[in-house]
C-alpha cells in the first residue's frame, strides 16, 4: 500500500474505514491497513483535529480483536461491534472537522 502524504489529505484514511465498515468479513485487514498508514505516515494531516483523531483512532483500533477467544485473554480487547462503533464515531467527528 501506497502511503498517504499531506497532499492526499484524509481520504485514503476515510475510504480505508469505509472499507473496514462495509466488509464485515475483512474489517480486520482494513483495520490493520488503516492502522499501518497512519503510523507510517511522516506527514501530519492537514487538518489538525482531523490528524489527532485519525491517530486516536489508530490507537484505540490496536485493541479490536476479531477472534472471541483471543478477546477474553484481556478486558482490553474488543470485537467488531465495538470497532464499527468507533469508526463511525471517528467519521462523524472528522465530518464536522472538515
Amino acid at each position: 500500500m501506497e502511503t498517504p502524504d499531506k497532499t492526499t489529505s484524509s481520504s485514503r484514511y476515510v475510504q480505508l474505514l469505509k472499507e473496514a465498515l462495509s466488509d464485515p468479513e475483512g474489517m480486520y485487514g482494513h483495520v490493520l491497513e488503516f492502522s499501518r498508514a497512519v503510523h507510517e505516515c511522516a506527514e501530519t494531516i492537514e487538518n489538525p483535529v482531523v490528524d489527532t483523531i485519525l491517530h486516536e483512532l489508530a490507537f484505540d483500533l490496536e485493541f479490536y480483536e476479531p477472534d472471541p477467544v483471543h478477546q477474553q485473554q484481556s478486558k482490553s480487547y474488543f470485537g467488531e461491534r465495538r470497532a464499527a462503533a468507533l469508526i463511525r464515531r471517528a467519521l462523524k467527528k472528522m465530518s464536522v472537522s472538515m
